[in-house]
């Protein structure tokens, strides 16, 4: 194998690795957010930059604390780099399905809603007296 292949698959890797990472991120900056935000409409807020840094550091230490606790329970020599990569791995797979999960169950949730305002309509109507005929 070239090295030239060597180097894009190393860059690939790197490149999954960042976006992992980057979803993991986002995943579980939900309430990093939430209170940066708080923080920022206090009365003694700080400036909105330094609440946004503050919300990108914790998210980033939560997904790292994730990832950690992943690699933990399957048993990944946590603080390898080898253990570490799979640790992120796993971490970004769980946010992916979770994040499956939930749209699934939006989903079906909304199908259920408009079933059961179907339902409640056609029992509206079976129910209301119909008009008499003008003819």
């Amino acid at each position: 194998m070239s090295r030239s292949r060597t180097v894009s698959r190393s860059r690939k890797s790197h490149s999954r690795a960042s976006l992992a990472l980057t979803v993991i991120a986002l995943v579980a900056s939900s309430m990093s957010v939430g209170w940066a935000i708080g923080t920022a409409s206090a009365p003694t807020s700080i400036d909105a930059a330094q609440a946004r840094k503050v919300a990108r550091h914790s998210a980033a230490h939560t997904a790292e604390v994730a990832a950690r606790a992943a690699g933990e329970r399957r048993g990944y020599h946590v603080g390898t780099a080898r253990g570490n990569a799979l640790a992120r791995h796993d971490a970004h797979r769980d946010a992916l399905r979770d994040a499956s999960e939930a749209l699934a169950l939006r989903r079906q949730q909304a199908r259920w809603r408009a079933l059961q305002a179907k339902r409640k309509e056609k029992a509206q109507k079976a129910r209301a007296p119909s008009a008499p005929n003008p003819n």
